[in-house]
């Protein structure tokens, strides 16, 4: 378990990071609602575990490409091959007796590739005149050509109307793999949320023992479906007044009516724990200051944070130590009374206790802990 501590002036000071109210913040982390703060970078250097598993991003080579090299590399050892065993004939026939009888190629006369009286340094230069002359069994022209086509097909592509999504063009970002397009080397599984859209609603919920909650969450249509039952109804549209995205539809915990259930106190306390049992930030929207922007750590939370905004409880400002929540008697959205609870201690969700827990004060001096 990470604990770091901070001595200072004789002070041990417990740095618990993370959502717990902590003042440890790694690498990524956005600081948010604070005017201004005095921090120490620590944990840096070449020889940290982060800095030590960093790697250089591979370089993405196509097909085409990989073959194509292939193919220049055995077309150089070809090359190679035959100046090499060019270059030995040569020697061996620059040092035959039989050589210098051959009064017609004039054998006296010495030059840098024809020396019969130094065939070793005659058959390098015929070595190095070997690879001039055949140097054109290399194309390099090749690549030049390919990368011509390569530049025709992303013509292509940014000009097709058929693959314009609403009027704008696709963009052919890499010219290197426009050759890729259409074949699959790989096929990656993925559980919902991590590439796909991972979208939390809040349809339902269970207080004292009793649902509440008129729509059909996906798991209950597609049992219908499999039973034989067919397609469930649509879901009712949700009363005015509430946010765009909200879904929940029930009239006995709307606008303040749950008040006068028999499980009020129980109620209260369900939505108690929606609106302070969380490590959301709000911020607001800058052309509406009124619409409010919950930043929670995931969807979850943020789908509970707005819900109990919806049914009353406005969770509208947090500070270092508390939590302002906007509690309306007749459920109006946004409006209500402002009521401070102190947190006192937060436990943060993790694998071992699959939970979140605070410890607040309420504004009548009530201490709570609150468990979901």
């Amino acid at each position: 378990v990470f604990t770091p501590r901070l001595y200072f002036r004789g002070l041990e000071l417990p740095l618990s990071g993370g959502s717990a109210n902590g003042q440890l913040l790694q690498r990524s982390t956005k600081l948010r609602n604070t005017k201004w703060c005095i921090g120490v970078a620590v944990y840096t250097g070449k020889q940290t575990k982060i800095q030590m598993n960093l790697s250089d991003p591979p370089h993405k080579v196509s097909n085409i490409e990989r073959k194509l090299n292939g193919y220049i590399f055995i077309l150089f050892f070809i090359l190679l091959t035959l100046c090499i065993t060019g270059s030995i004939l040569s020697r061996l026939w620059l040092g035959a007796p039989t050589t210098a009888k051959m009064w017609y190629l004039a054998p006296h006369e010495i030059t840098t590739t024809f020396d019969i009286t130094e065939p070793e340094a005659a058959s390098t230069a015929r070595f190095v005149t070997y690879i001039i002359l055949l140097s054109m069994l290399i194309p390099i022209s090749l690549y030049v050509s390919v990368e011509v086509v390569k530049t025709f097909l992303m013509f292509v592509i940014s000009s097709d109307d058929k693959m314009s999504f609403d009027g704008i063009p696709a963009q052919a970002r890499s010219a290197g793999l426009c050759e890729e397009l259409g074949q699959v080397s790989y096929i990656f599984s993925d559980k919902t949320g991590t590439l796909t859209q991972n979208l939390m609603v809040f349809k339902k919920c269970s207080i004292a023992g009793i649902e509440y909650g008129r729509g059909y969450c996906e798991v209950e249509r597609a049992i219908a479906r499999r039973s034989g039952k067919g397609d469930l109804p649509d879901d009712p549209d949700p009363p005015e007044g509430v946010d765009q995205d909200f879904r929940f539809v029930d009239e006995r915990l709307m606008d303040g009516r749950w008040r006068d259930l028999p499980t009020a106190h129980a109620i209260q306390e369900f939505f108690l724990n929606l609106a302070l049992n969380h490590t959301a930030q709000v911020e607001y929207h800058p052309t509406n200051p009124t619409m409010p922007i919950f930043q929670a750590e995931s969807p979850d939370e943020g789908a509970f944070v707005s819900a109990a905004r919806n049914l009353g409880w406005f969770f509208c400002k947090r500070t270092m130590k508390d939590i302002v929540v906007k509690v309306s008697d007749d459920g109006i959205v946004g409006e209500g009374r402002d009521k401070v609870f102190t947190v006192l201690y937060a436990n943060a969700f993790d694998n071992t206790r699959k939970r979140t827990s605070v410890v607040v004060r309420c504004f009548d001096e009530r201490i709570l802990l609150l468990v979901k």
